[in-house]
């Protein structure tokens, strides 16, 4: 059997459980073993490969940014790949973009794809009786590629295929195997990782204490840590007790951990780290509030009815595509409705929320309120920013 023999199955679950106006989107990367083999929950509108007009490989992620820096950070995907993805808007990924992308991930020897092929137009969770649908068939798929390591992302996900409930806060480092057709994988559940992928050196110190490692590689110290008295005792104290080394690349040293303060170089370099994190705080807070005080926006999002000048993002413009639903809120109040009567009609005539539309409109991963309530139209007549205020 081949991997694409089970698109037609995944394409009639798609009609039963997925969006009817979207296709499903598959998997992609290498397949025949991969290193790791990446397993999500299941695909969105967001993803450009499920329009019905997309005639190309429908794969995981496809128009998106935020997953993508998870593989540049643990080193899955180059920068000039990465930079490339920042750049583009989801419009402007074209097939070539798309093929570009997953050629790298094959050459790395990953494999991507979700528990559940049936998109949706929003991000909610799949009920587990919906996903439990497509678990014979991903074991299908896994046993056709047989990846090396499977990493499941997210506790329903984990559960799922374990076939147990799984905690990821519980199980986090821990390996489970699970047989498919007398073959045996390895599988570890991970936090879903949108967000994550940094250093983190609580995490770190976990996988330490559990001889998971013998050497801790970084760039320079301050990778490792800016508060001077902390870095000092990670290196001193708990490395030391726990037999890790410590390699800084950019300062060329190998640090022993038993004589740690015996070299003033590094001491002084920890000390100079932890300043330096101090003095950048305070300037980028002086820098916001001098930017307030001129009257420049400083957030990352413009209020719903306004975007940001293309040429200045400091300013707003306003939204023609949605400034009419600003006015009529505010018309509706004037005239003497409640803000319960402005909610049902909003409602009534079908109107975006501002979740949905900041959802279809921008590379965004937002909570996507499906329904307007009275306390989002509180929160538009309350706001300072339509009376031509700048906060």
């Amino acid at each position: 059997m081949k991997i694409e023999d089970l698109r037609k199955d995944y394409d009639e679950l798609q009609v039963k459980y997925g969006a009817k106006e979207l296709d499903s989107i598959y998997n992609g990367g290498c397949e025949k073993n991969p290193d790791i083999c990446f397993v999500f929950m299941n695909p969105t509108g967001k993803n450009i490969a499920s329009d019905k007009s997309w005639k190309d490989r429908k794969s995981p992620w496809l128009g998106t940014k935020n997953i993508w820096k998870l593989f540049y950070k643990v080193d899955l995907l180059s920068e000039e790949t990465f930079n490339k993805i920042q750049e583009k808007k989801p419009k402007e990924w074209d097939y070539e973009f798309c093929n570009y992308v997953y050629e790298e991930i094959e050459k790395n020897k990953l494999f991507i794809t979700n528990l559940g092929k049936c998109t949706q137009i929003d991000a909610r969770p799949l009920p587990d009786e919906v996903l439990k649908k497509y678990l014979d068939l991903l074991f299908k798929e896994i046993n056709i590629i047989k990846p090396k390591i499977i990493i499941t992302f997210g506790n329903q996900v984990s559960s799922i295929i374990l076939n147990k409930k799984i905690s990821v806060s519980e199980n986090r480092k821990k390996c489970h195997k699970i047989q498919i057709n007398k073959n045996e994988y390895k599988v570890y559940p991970v936090y879903y990782p949108v967000g994550n992928g940094i250093f983190n050196i609580d995490k770190s110190i976990e996988d330490i204490k559990n001889k998971k490692i013998d050497v801790i590689l970084i760039k320079d110290l301050s990778r490792l840590g800016r508060n001077y008295i902390e870095t000092g005792n990670f290196v001193e104290v708990v490395f030391s007790a726990m037999g890790v080394s410590v390699i800084s690349v950019d300062e060329n040293y190998e640090i022993d951990s038993s004589d740690y303060y015996s070299d003033d170089y590094l001491a002084l370099k920890n000390l100079f780290n932890d300043m330096y994190a101090k003095d950048i705080s305070k300037k980028v807070r002086s820098s916001i509030i001098v930017k307030k005080q001129n009257g420049e926006f400083v957030g990352k999002l413009a209020p719903y009815g306004y975007i940001k000048d293309p040429k200045d993002k400091h300013k707003f413009l306003i939204d023609k595509n949605v400034s009419h639903i600003i006015r009529k809120i505010f018309d509706m109040i004037l005239d003497g409705e409640i803000r319960r009567q402005v909610t049902e009609f909003l409602n009534d005539n079908d109107i975006l929320t501002p979740s949905e539309y900041l959802n279809l409109n921008k590379d965004e991963d937002v909570s996507v309120m499906k329904k307007w309530n009275p306390e989002m139209v509180n929160r538009i007549l309350k706001n300072e920013n339509y009376t031509g205020t700048l906060l």
